[in-house]
């Protein structure tokens, strides 16, 4: 095996120990920023791939640049919300919200 064929590997394995590492903090309560990044210095790339597999994680800006992420579990969604649907977000200035209930959902690139 090549050295670039195991850091290859070792990296796949290191986003996937991230990815739960932060899955994990999340399910014990909301987490700041500063506490994702103790687990993970690239969480946002791995707070990206956890909602690609379809966890429905929120970020709400807290002060100076610091957000809490909370993972929205099945049932805690506020009636009528639909969260869990990306697609029905309002998008406005750079970020998506709920159509329901304006809760921001997070920031979004334009293609």
């Amino acid at each position: 095996m090549s050295p670039a064929t195991k850091q290859s590997d070792r990296s796949r394995t290191s986003a996937a120990s991230q990815r739960q590492a932060i899955l994990d903090r999340l399910r014990r309560g909301p987490a700041t920023t500063v506490e994702l990044a103790a687990i993970a210095l690239k969480y946002t790339g791995r707070v990206s791939e956890l909602r690609q597999a379809g966890h429905v994680i929120t970020a709400t800006p807290i002060e100076g640049g610091v957000y809490r992420y909370t993972l929205v579990e099945p049932g805690r969604v506020t009636p009528g919300c639909r969260h869990h649907d990306p697609g029905s977000f309002v998008r406005r200035d750079g970020a998506a919200y709920c159509p329901h209930c304006d809760r921001w959902m997070g920031n979004y690139r334009k293609a």
